[in-house]
């Protein structure tokens, strides 16, 4: 009986069924880092769009005051800071690879998934 349990838990089967929990983690995973990454880059989106000259925003009585002169060259600087850096760091790219590993792990595990159900018709 033991050695029958034992074989049991050494089955292959349990090998697809790893895959398939791994897969469905590292899907989690890279969608969680790949909506990160969107959101970070939405943010620096809309901060540049705030601080552009020709935006709306900079036509606000408040800027025109003292202190609302001195925030605003703030927020210019720091726009400029962002349209200085934002190319270098590539955001697009690695949005674009992201969404490559998310779907290969998609299809990876939509295939596991087709052997898990055709090992349980099996009786697995």
């Amino acid at each position: 009986m033991e050695t029958n349990n034992q074989d049991q838990k050494n089955h292959p089967v349990w090998d697809v069924y790893n895959l398939l929990r791994t897969s469905r983690l590292n899907i989690k995973y890279y969608s969680h880092k790949l909506n990160s990454l969107k959101r970070f880059n939405f943010l620096l989106e809309i901060m540049l769009a705030i601080g552009a000259p020709s935006s709306a925003i900079a036509s606000f009585y408040y800027w025109n005051t003292t202190h609302g002169a001195i925030i605003w060259n703030w927020i210019l600087g720091f726009t400029a800071l962002i349209a200085l850096i934002k190319p270098f760091l590539k955001l697009s790219d690695k949005i674009g690879a992201y969404e490559k590993t998310v779907q290969g792990y998609r299809i990876l595990e939509h295939q596991i998934d087709k052997i898990k159900t055709h090992l349980s018709h099996s009786g697995w």
